[in-house]
């Protein structure tokens, strides 16, 4: 979400940081094979995060010191709310923004609760400075403003201030409205239940209800606001792993912490992610053995990411929802605990890319973004700007872009793929796994 939180381990939230700052035109969207789609936002929703701590709340009689975020009132009777299936992994509910019903992204990733930038201004929400943060080499300004009721799965709260950020690259990336982001500080107070056989989420109390059956993990919460747990990775032990909900991948993991693994050049390939408005570029390998709680995986896809916020503390790991969202699961941060429950249906693998080829389908075709390191691609010498008018004698356009003729770039190995260039060059590939 992951606010492809635009970045990964340094973060408060998978939102730790995305954010453009004020309206400005969109670039392209990254729209990628589903393995490869993620919330990067994690970068600015984490230095958001702190960012929210100069915010002071309305709340009376008594004054929000700063340094808080938004205080969680008291609970109705927990209630199941539907997931939109449409968002999957991403868990995206209906929450009441002072009246107004409004797609929320629940996401452990994000210190802080944060409104889009796009609904605070339609609705004439009076916007004031919180503060600023450097994220890959820019300046990113915050804002925020004061609601006057917000509930969500049977919490109400009132009177509070709320970060805003511009969340429409994020919601492009993740190919689905959402307009807010509901973090930590209002998920930590209480256990977060996920039932994906039913479609459903809901708020308990924490420690109050019995655990569902299924494996035990380790849980804290950390002062800066993600669920903190550990990981082991090929043997070796990462304590400073942090669960992100936001983050659509298996695994991503700090570069400075990568050596350990001694991947190999050859195991490493590379993709591209858009993080406030321009394209980072991030390793992707995988995991031979990964073990978390108890439960071994193997060949799990993990991406790497650069240190991206300035004055934050670093995780090592974060867990996203490629691995989550293969159980149904119970995260209760203040009883330091979470369940993983098995699921009554197995999750199939999800597609890995073939053909390397990372792009945005257009009126004009498709155009490369990116050539992945060591793919097929690379190797017939597509190279980033060419644009492919015909896909085995097929004329592209922009349907492909959320359609199933994008298939054919993680198609079964061994596949013959001819692709006409819009100059009228020819290239064929020879699909592979080749990570």
């Amino acid at each position: 979400m992951r606010l492809q939180k635009f970045f990964v381990p340094a973060r408060c939230s998978m939102f730790s940081v995305l954010k453009r700052g004020r309206m400005r035109p969109r670039p392209p969207t990254i729209r990628q094979a589903p393995l490869v789609r993620r919330l990067y936002a994690g970068a600015v929703l984490f230095a958001l995060a702190c960012s929210c701590n100069m915010a002071q709340s309305k709340t009376s009689p008594t004054t929000t010191q700063p340094g808080q975020p938004i205080a969680v009132g008291a609970a109705a009777k927990p209630e199941w709310i539907e997931l939109k299936p449409a968002a999957y992994p991403f868990l995206i509910v209906d929450a009441v923004l002072d009246g107004e019903t409004l797609p929320a992204l629940i996401d452990t990733g994000t210190s802080h609760t944060i409104l889009d930038l796009g609904v605070a201004q339609r609705k004439a929400m009076p916007l004031r400075h919180l503060g600023s943060f450097d994220v890959f080499g820019k300046t990113v300004e915050t804002q925020g403003t004061d609601f006057t009721s917000f509930e969500f799965a049977g919490l109400r709260q009132r009177g509070e201030t709320i970060a805003v950020l511009d969340l429409s690259d994020l919601q492009a990336q993740l190919g689905t409205p959402f307009a807010i982001v509901v973090g930590a500080d209002v998920l930590s107070t209480h256990a977060l239940q996920v039932d994906w056989d039913q479609n459903r989420l809901r708020l308990l109390p924490s420690g109050a209800s019995a655990l569902p059956a299924g494996t035990k993990v380790p849980l804290k919460m950390t002062p800066d606001g993600p669920f903190e747990t550990r990981i082991s990775i090929n043997g070796h032990e990462f304590d400073r792993t942090a669960i992100d909900t936001g983050a659509d991948s298996d695994l991503i993991i700090r570069n400075a912490v990568l050596p350990r693994l001694a991947i190999t050049p050859e195991r490493m390939t590379d993709r591209v992610s858009q993080v406030i408005g321009r394209i980072q570029v991030e390793g992707l390998f995988r995991a031979d053995i990964v073990q978390f709680a108890g439960l071994r995986f193997e060949r799990v896809p993990t991406s790497t990411t650069e240190t991206a916020v300035s004055g934050f503390p670093q995780f090592d790991v974060l867990v996203g929802m490629g691995l989550l969202e293969r159980f149904n699961f119970m995260i209760d941060a203040q009883a330091k605990r979470m369940v993983l429950s098995p699921r009554e249906t197995s999750v199939p693998d999800r597609p890995s890319s073939t053909s390397g080829v990372i792009g945005n389908y257009t009126t004009e075709g498709l155009v490369l973004l990116h050539v992945m390191r060591g793919s097929p691609a690379a190797k017939a010498g597509l190279k980033v700007n060419d644009r492919i008018c015909k896909v085995d004698g097929q004329m592209v356009d922009a349907t492909w872009q959320n359609g199933a003729q994008r298939a054919w770039s993680v198609g079964r190995p061994g596949r013959k793929v001819n692709l006409t260039h819009c100059d009228g060059r020819e290239t064929t590939l020879t699909l592979k796994e080749f990570y």
